[in-house]
């Protein structure tokens, strides 16, 4: 099938056509495993959705790696807002992390905090609680690809309303090759192998994100066990007329998408190159599919720190994506 020519918009030239049958999907990571989840709130802490104290934890953690023949065993803990903002709290976390690190046969590693909207309920929570306030009919769900088989090991995500008291808002989420990386400052799971997933949360307002090899969904959460179907994804690629002497181009895409009416805007960016290799043809092996896209170069020089700092150029290019389509943008050359 010939490609379609778009309009030229931005120095930037835009083609589509379908995306081959072998390409249709990421290639799989090497491992599905995630590590465990440990978020710390203000006055609970729960792993991978069980509220707990430090001491139950650290049983856990020390049963996990006796059962695992004394291998060491990486937990990242992340905090939520309220924990983030408080001195004591941080510091009772840094300890415990620092006690089980030395003793408990794992090693725990501190990944900051959490910035999007679900940890918030988690602040309400009291050790003596079982679930989250409002959530006696938990989100979940069942993932299926286009032809209705579950899928497993696919990533769940959930995103709410922005917490106002959050000056930059919930930070976009970050897709490379089909996968969200930075997944242990979310709220996240993956699907078992019957394809289920389950969060100890309530759903008001709450959107589940899918992202899986087969595909990509964006959905409200609910409790009535539904399958959720995936969409085959989106093929975006970039020709960039390279110049040494302004500095090595990338392509940001920023991905807009609406779950439903009435429901928070998700964002989420695909990088296309990367700021250390000079390349003139770049890819994207997966962008979220019915998705509004804005296209923005960046510049990248060498700082005085001989750090890489990379500058906007030029207006954004805005597109949208169709599913198991490959959109070709030719960007023009950098004006003088």
């Amino acid at each position: 099938m010939p490609a379609c020519l778009a309009e030229e918009q931005a120095n930037v030239v835009e083609t589509k056509s379908p995306t081959p049958a072998e390409l249709l999907q990421p290639p799989k990571p090497s491992t599905e495993e995630s590590p465990p989840q440990l978020i710390v709130a203000k006055n609970v802490i729960l792993f991978e959705g069980r509220v707990m104290g430090w001491a139950d934890l650290s049983e856990e953690l020390r049963n996990r790696a006796t059962a695992n023949g004394g291998d060491l065993e990486t937990v990242g803990y992340a905090r939520t807002f309220e924990a983030f903002q408080d001195a004591e709290r941080t510091k009772e976390a840094q300890n415990w992390a620092q006690l089980l690190t030395d003793t408990g046969g794992v090693e725990v590693q501190d990944r900051g905090r959490i910035l999007s909207g679900p940890a918030r309920r988690y602040d309400v929570l009291e050790i003596t609680d079982v679930w989250p306030p409002g959530a006696e009919h938990p989100i979940c769900g069942r993932v299926v690809d286009a032809d209705g088989t579950p899928v497993a090991n696919a990533q769940v995500v959930l995103r709410m309303p922005t917490d106002p008291r959050l000056r930059m808002g919930s930070p976009a989420l970050r897709l490379d090759n089909g996968r969200f990386v930075g997944t242990e400052q979310l709220i996240a799971k993956r699907s078992d192998s019957r394809g289920k997933f389950q969060f100890e949360f309530p759903s008001e307002r709450t959107s589940v994100v899918i992202a899986a090899p087969e595909g990509f969904a964006a959905v409200p959460a609910s409790s009535d066990d539904r399958d959720i179907a995936l969409t085959p994804w989106s093929r975006v690629t970039a020709n960039l007329r390279q110049d040494k002497k302004r500095g090595v181009q990338t392509v940001s895409l920023y991905a807009y998408v609406s779950p439903a009416k009435g429901y928070p805007t998700i964002v989420i960016k695909v990088s296309l190159g990367s700021p250390g290799e000079r390349a003139e043809k770049v890819e994207a092996l997966a962008a979220p599919p019915a998705a509004k896209i804005q296209a923005k170069r960046l510049l990248w020089k060498k700082s005085d720190g001989n750090a890489l700092t990379g500058t906007p150029y030029g207006p954004a290019y805005e597109f949208s994506t169709e599913s198991g389509m490959t959109h070709h943008l030719e960007f023009g050359p950098l004006a003088e």
